[in-house]
């Protein structure tokens, strides 16, 4: 993670997957997974954070339940809230 300020953090995570043969898995048996996030703390709230993710930046056709069609690149938006 990189914070170049106290209320903005920047993410990217990387994961290697490496799974058995299966015959019901119509995809690779290996995938490089990325995403990248950001994320703002305002100042106004100490419970709460803004968060913009990209998930498989790969764009991996990867299956990791086998037989069921991968995610796929996604984008999403999320608020975060602390009890």
């Amino acid at each position: 993670a990189w914070s170049p300020t106290e209320t903005v953090e920047f993410r990217m995570d990387n994961e290697y997957r490496r799974q058995q043969s299966n015959p019901l898995r119509s995809s690779r048996d290996s995938a490089f997974l990325a995403s990248l996030s950001a994320a703002w703390y305002p100042r106004w709230s100490t419970r709460m954070d803004f968060r913009l993710v990209a998930d498989n930046l790969t764009d991996s056709d990867f299956q990791e339940f086998p037989g069921t069609p991968p995610m796929g690149r996604q984008v999403s938006l999320a608020l975060g809230l602390a009890w």
